[in-house]
């Protein structure tokens, strides 16, 4: 009764999407020859074109490699281009910086509309690769190193 009823079903569902449906037997020996015919015409057609593909494969490999190779040439040569511009300017200790304002140090109720930049320091000596102790202009030693992304050369 329920497989009467599902076969029902799925007729009625295929019948209103307007499918053909064909039913077969495998065991119809003729048919499954005519099949593993068709198969292996198909099969051997792929093959071919897949021996076509592999080569132009390589081709694509090859231009890849030398569109790469143009690339960080070219990437090479606008960054000797920008360096040319660019002057190196290290601080060193006695030079006279700004710090940023930075976190807990920034005042709240000033919104974005507060500095920035905050004080005047001095650097009393390096800390390591870009880092450097300071000090205020009343000598008072500010207690950990800050990093030269955070300080700025004042200039007067």
């Amino acid at each position: 009764m329920v497989f009467s009823l599902i076969a029902k079903l799925s007729k009625d569902i295929v019948e209103s999407w307007e499918v053909r449906n064909k039913y077969s037997t495998p065991a119809y020996p003729q048919g499954n020859g005519q099949a593993e015919a068709t198969n292996n015409v198909i099969l051997s057609g792929l093959k071919k074109r897949l021996d076509d593909a592999k080569g132009n494969l390589d081709v694509v490999d090859k231009r890849r490699e030398a569109a790469a190779i143009k690339i960080a040439h070219y990437q090479q040569r606008l960054k000797q281009g920008y360096d040319k511009g660019v002057r190196l300017r290290p601080l060193a200790p006695g030079d006279l910086i700004l710090r940023k304002v930075v976190g807990t140090t920034k005042n709240p109720s000033w919104g974005k509309l507060g500095p920035n930049w905050e004080g005047l320091y001095r650097i009393t000596s390096v800390a390591g690769i870009g880092a450097y102790y300071l000090e205020d202009l009343d000598e008072n030693v500010v207690p950990r190193p800050w990093n030269v992304n955070n300080l700025y050369r004042y200039y007067y």
